[in-house]
């Protein structure tokens, strides 16, 4: 058997070892522990950047859905304005054709008057 005095060093570098092993476990520990906090730190500030992100591309979209709607709008505008348009033009073409009717009406009774003096409208 081997002696106790010549197996000490080995005994005392094995324990010197495991304490540096465990120093060494705690530090990494220590540091995940450090790292996993700047992580979840990173994610909230993502979020929040997200959602600060978001608020312009909602005001664009509102934007653009407004001039979607503003184009909408003049469009059927532009589309009354012709209906109406049309309707005025029909009823001056009405207007003047009484106007031709009652023009013929007149001179047909004026010539009619002519030919029968005796008949009074």
């Amino acid at each position: 058997m081997l002696s106790y005095e010549y197996l000490l060093p080995f005994k005392n570098k094995a324990l010197f070892s495991k304490k540096q092993l465990l120093s060494d476990r705690e530090r990494w520990e220590q540091k995940e522990r450090i790292l996993h906090h700047k992580l979840t730190e990173l994610e909230m500030e993502i979020e929040r950047l997200q959602m600060e992100i978001q608020k312009p591309k909602a005001l664009m979209e509102q934007y653009e859905n407004n001039q979607i709607f503003e184009k909408q709008v003049q469009q059927k505008k532009s589309e009354i304005i012709d209906i109406i348009k049309g309707r005025e033009r029909h009823i001056q073409t009405i207007k003047s054709e009484i106007n031709l009717t009652k023009h013929d009406y007149l001179g047909f009774f004026s010539s009619f008057q002519l030919q029968n003096p005796n008949f009074v409208l």
